[in-house]
């Protein structure tokens, strides 16, 4: 970008090197030690410059997913070398110079950014050779917490888009997707089925849930079929997941094909259900009662469910009361691991498969219980090192089989979450990650003005 202290000059692959030493802790950087954010990252043993634009990274050690975790998260934006050597870093967002189709021009925390064409961007429309992207002048995104009120906008026309690409604002309850379709039916919907926001983790590690019988309970109480075809009005995906989904081909392990032993804990039995808790000596009280939970909530995520959910377990004689977490209070309750009772997971996930897997690893840190499993720390490190693709999933689905046999987990309905924008946003066709943080997506929409004014808008 035309800004200083680049002005304009050409990305090459020195600037590439330069951000992945500074990552990494190589070269220069090495007294300094890599990142604390690379610890999902393959071991870097060089990375090097072969001419003006080409990059060679040479790995410690094998890896299927180097390329996923080198070139696709956040982590590894380019930074302008120019710019970490005049501020020492990029925490100022007036001091940032990318090479996208935008300027981000204003920033109010915690209320809105806007973002400015850049003129001088590189790329055409690969749809439409000869357009030079991007089409929209200015954008500005909106931080709206509350959801009625990103609805409202969305209703009179204030609001063009909400969800991917342009925030994960999505719309997550049925009921108001029927309601915006009855209201407003010029509103063009796109649902995403990625992962299952409607399970939970119980705290393996402490009573009651460190007791099999009770995590398989409450599995058991949970009538999944019916609440796809009543609450979800038969949209979701209900059969039990583990931590890989559907859409991970040789990865995933289909319900009808766990074993007997297994699928029998995650139908809904809710007279089992009572007495595996009566064998795990959590008789009724004289209020019926069994024992009181905590459920821990994601602001974000379907709290109606969840309140279904606590239905069905006061059913068995388990009191649970939901905690709402907002963003910074959910994310640190995770990291800390200082969650009562129950908190949300995310199940049958399209991500990257050892990347799930890998969060059952007490030493990566990251695991939600906090207990070594060192079978699971050898099956992963194996699924790492293999160089055989069929022998990679069948010990990935090993260690999926394992987290499903032990009820780390209580699955919830894979529901759909919605995209919503104006009939006048035109280019857009339903598209969830096409680049990190999806510039690549907001450079090839438009705004058909004609149609918005002939909306009335």
């Amino acid at each position: 970008q035309n800004k200083a202290p680049m002005n304009g000059r050409e990305l090459t692959a020195d600037d590439v090197v330069f951000n992945f030493h500074h990552l990494l802790g190589l070269g220069d950087f090495a007294e300094a030690g890599p990142s604390p954010f690379t610890y999902q990252r393959p071991p870097g043993e060089s990375v090097t410059a072969t001419d003006r634009y080409t990059v060679v990274i040479k790995l410690a050690e094998p890896s299927s997913e180097a390329l996923v975790k080198y070139l696709g998260m956040s982590i590894t934006y380019m930074n302008a070398p120019e710019v970490i050597q005049q501020y020492g870093d990029v925490k100022d967002w007036r001091n940032l110079v990318g090479t996208g189709p935008y300027f981000l021009t204003d920033w109010t925390e915690g209320s809105s950014f806007t973002l400015q064409k850049n003129p001088g961007y590189w790329k055409d429309d690969e749809k439409y050779p000869g357009n030079r992207l991007p089409y929209i002048d200015e954008m500005q995104g909106l931080f709206i917490m509350e959801k009625a009120t990103r609805l409202a906008g969305l209703r009179s026309g204030k609001i063009d888009f909400i969800g991917a690409p342009a925030g994960w604002a999505h719309i997550v309850s049925v009921e108001v997707v029927e309601s915006l379709q009855k209201s407003n039916p010029e509103i063009v919907l796109h649902p995403v089925f990625h992962r299952s926001d409607q399970s939970y983790a119980p705290d393996a590690s402490k009573p009651p849930f460190d007791d099999v019988r009770v995590r398989q309970a409450m599995q058991m109480a949970l009538d999944l079929k019916g609440i796809n075809n009543t609450y979800y009005k038969g949209t979701a995906m209900w059969q039990p997941q583990g931590l890989i989904g559907e859409g991970i081909t040789g990865y995933f392990t289909p319900f009808e094909e766990w074993p007997e032993e297994v699928k029998q804990y995650y139908r809904y039995d809710p007279e089992a259900a009572e007495k595996l808790l009566d064998e795990a000596g959590y008789p009724r009280s004289a209020d019926g009662t069994r024992f009181k939970t905590v459920l821990n909530h994601f602001h974000r995520f379907d709290l109606g469910y969840s309140e279904l959910a606590a239905t069905y377990w006061a059913d068995i004689g388990v009191d649970v009361k939901i905690d709402v977490l907002d963003e910074a209070s959910g994310s640190a309750t995770r990291r800390n691991r200082t969650w009562e009772g129950l908190i949300f997971h995310l199940l049958g996930s399209n991500n990257p498969p050892l990347s799930e897997v890998r969060n059952m690893v007490h030493s990566s840190g990251t695991d939600l219980h906090g207990i070594r499993y060192p079978e699971l720390d050898a099956l992963i490190e194996a699924a790492e090192a293999t160089t055989s693709e069929e022998e990679r999933q069948e010990l990935v689905k090993e260690v999926d089989m394992y987290t499903i046999k032990n009820h780390w987990w209580i699955w919830g309905p894979k529901a759909g979450s919605y995209m919503a924008h104006q009939p006048w946003v035109i280019g857009f066709n339903g598209e969830v990650w096409l680049s990190y943080m999806n510039r690549t997506i907001l450079s090839r929409i438009w705004i058909d003005s004609e149609l918005k004014a002939e909306m009335g808008y």
